[in-house]
């Protein structure tokens, strides 16, 4: 079986990670299919040193006119191919398997930057529906989405739930005390991590920190890491009027490689989105070891089960409260520590590779 998968967005922070999990459990497989790669060849070397993996460049940048020309010319020549979002070529009528993450760009579509694209989101969406011949979701509530706002039949979506990369995990002091000098982090944090978008509720989150911090109830520092969204003006406003006595530092994207130290040196992970498809930073927070406050709104309950402390995303309130409690409470913060490590046994990229193998295998069947 030769297998095409587009890895052109294997270096963006959400459907990457996802990218790049599939890829290593699919490279540690035993099955011994070819595998056709599409995308950047600086990016995708280690998975190219492997005998069953070739490589068709392909630099189209996405959402676009030029993608549909480009994917519709490179992608043939498989048995069957996965197209990891919902930008498919739409030309394309041979086999093919796609992945949805979220319906963000059709419940939101007020943050998009034109109706223009929400139009090509919604038109998007319904070929994907009828066109692919398995369509795989990362979790439960996407399902529910997309069966919501497409025509799909829910016989044709597979649920598999992402994984956790094992680098994820507890460190050791000496490897921590060189993060704490290279990003100045010497002081007790409290930690966000994800795209300054406006359904990641930054806004709430700030507010919600610094009601604690400005009436003297917490000293913790509050951390975020993640690159900011250029048309999120709100947000990236509201973090330059802040000034060094907010407590607020913003590490805007950092190396992958530096998240599992990042994520060992906080005291907590705040992760009180309004919406997400699934949700990686708790349960990479919890194999690191740290408790996490996150929202109960759409995938994340699924996700993080009773390994989190559950608040409403719409109630400023209900954060700060959530906030106090775990940083105050050392007891219930190792409570969550140990559900966590119970959790993220959950979460495994060699059977999330397993599990996509064997839709791959079913579409050819």
């Amino acid at each position: 079986m030769r297998i095409g998968i587009d890895a052109r967005m294997i270096t963006h922070p959400g459907i990457g990670r996802y990218i790049r999990g599939l890829l290593k459990g699919i490279s540690e497989s035993e099955k011994d299919y070819k595998y056709l790669l599409l995308g950047d060849k600086e990016h995708l070397e280690e998975f190219l040193e492997r005998h069953n993996f070739s490589f068709r460049a392909s630099n189209a940048p996405i959402y676009g006119i030029r993608e549909q020309l480009s994917l519709f010319l490179k992608v043939r020549g498989v048995d069957v191919f996965h197209f990891p979002h919902y930008n498919i070529p739409i030309l394309y009528k041979d086999k093919y398997v796609s992945t949805v993450h979220d319906l963000i760009h059709l419940i939101f579509p007020e943050h998009l930057p034109s109706k223009l694209a929400y139009l090509y989101a919604k038109n998007m969406f319904r070929a994907l529906a009828k066109n692919s011949e398995k369509v795989i979701t990362v979790s439960e509530n996407t399902k529910n989405d997309l069966i919501k706002y497409t025509d799909i039949s829910p016989y044709k979506i597979k649920v598999i739930y992402e994984g956790v990369d094992p680098t994820f995990r507890r460190l050791d002091e000496e490897t921590l005390d060189f993060t704490r000098f290279k990003y100045n982090l010497h002081k007790p944090f409290i930690l966000f991590v994800g795209t300054l978008k406006p359904h990641k509720n930054v806004i709430g989150m700030l507010n919600a920190y610094l009601h604690l911090k400005r009436s003297g109830k917490i000293e913790e520092q509050l951390v975020i890491v993640g690159r900011q969204d250029k048309k999120a003006k709100q947000i990236n406003n509201f973090l330059e009027s802040l000034g060094p006595e907010d407590g607020i530092r913003y590490l805007g994207g950092i190396p992958h490689d530096d998240m599992p130290r990042i994520y060992n040196l906080a005291k907590m992970l705040l992760f009180v989105s309004f919406y997400e498809g699934f949700g990686l930073p708790p349960l990479e927070a919890m194999a690191c070891g740290v408790p996490c406050l996150c929202s109960n709104a759409a995938s994340i309950p699924e996700v993080v089960g009773d390994a989190a402390l559950l608040i409403d995303p719409h109630s400023e309130e209900e954060i700060s409260d959530g906030i106090y409690k775990l940083v105050q409470n050392d007891s219930l913060r190792k409570e969550l520590v140990c559900n966590g490590f119970e959790r993220i046994k959950l979460f495994n990229w060699n059977d999330t590779a397993k599990k996509t193998l064997e839709v791959y295998e079913e579409v050819l069947q």
